[in-house]
């Protein structure tokens, strides 16, 4: 019991300190397209995206975005670093 909750705390504290990094970066707005949901562990999920100019990126969201978006979604992406914040899909 002692051992789940020391694990869920240092995982708990390497996403703050994730997030931290991130939000050091300026944020960035693109128009792009999901080209695939790489990888989904617990409530962090990676996405492929190719911006307009080509250029593809790994991307992650720690919330439930990864819920509602699959790949060939088209949206604008607001992301800082490697995390994504919003993605508004476009039709």
């Amino acid at each position: 019991m002692i051992t789940c909750a020391l694990l869920c705390s240092v995982l708990i504290i390497i996403i703050k300190i994730i997030k931290l990094h991130d939000k050091r970066n300026g944020l960035i707005i693109k128009k792009a397209k999901i080209i695939e949901k790489a990888a989904k562990y617990g409530r962090i999920t990676w996405f492929i995206v190719q911006f307009e100019s080509g250029e593809r990126v790994r991307l992650r969201t720690f919330n439930n975005l990864g819920l509602l978006v699959t790949a060939g979604d088209v949206g604008i992406i607001t992301f800082r670093g490697k995390t994504i914040e919003k993605i508004e899909l476009t039709l």
